[in-house]
């Protein structure tokens, strides 16, 4: 019993002097961010951007499902870590609802890119968006940091400011902080 008690308080002892020595860890910095991107190209229907390969669209019993669509916005936020080119691979269906409105769902991934559309090793984001019954576009993204921008994560709300221009809204978590 009596080594018992030493070795806890050997053990106790420990834990106290490296709890001491190594402050705890900092909590990430959130950031609160606003930006507005504009679209530059939606191929084939305008931009100098060449569609996906891959690229497919049907149209079965009224509704339209496509795949692989590219999107390349330029973005400015409010912080200028995020300011840049960016490039949509997106994937969707719409359907039209009783009132002839359709409703859209689209998912897919969005990189940083140069001003010609290559893929830059800065972010790495998923999202994905819809349009409600009144017509509202919404785009809920997650982005990550690649490369030098590693520890970084963004929560986006992207919505329409009037074609082709959209409102974004969200944090940036910091975790290098």
């Amino acid at each position: 019993m009596k080594h018992t008690r030493l070795i806890l308080v050997i053990f106790l002892t420990a834990v106290l002097l490296v709890a001491a020595v190594f402050p705890a860890a900092a909590e990430a910095e959130k950031t609160p961010i606003t930006g507005t991107c504009t679209m530059l190209a939606f191929p084939p229907w305008f931009g100098e951007l060449e569609q996906h390969p891959d690229y497919r669209q049907w149209f079965p019993n009224g509704m339209e499902f496509y795949r692989y669509q590219l999107i390349h916005f330029y973005c400015d936020f409010s912080d200028d870590r995020l300011d840049g080119y960016f490039l949509g691979i997106d994937n969707g269906q719409y359907i039209g609802n009783e009132n002839s409105a359709f409703l859209a769902r689209e998912f897919g991934h969005t990189y940083s890119s140069d001003s010609d559309g290559h893929i830059t090793d800065l972010w790495k984001a998923t999202g994905i968006g819809y349009t409600d019954q009144d017509g509202n576009w919404v785009l809920n993204m997650k982005i990550n940091g690649i490369g030098v921008n590693q520890g970084l994560h963004v929560k986006l709300t992207w919505t329409s400011g009037g074609f082709p221009f959209y409102l974004l809204e969200g944090e940036l978590l910091d975790t290098n902080k």
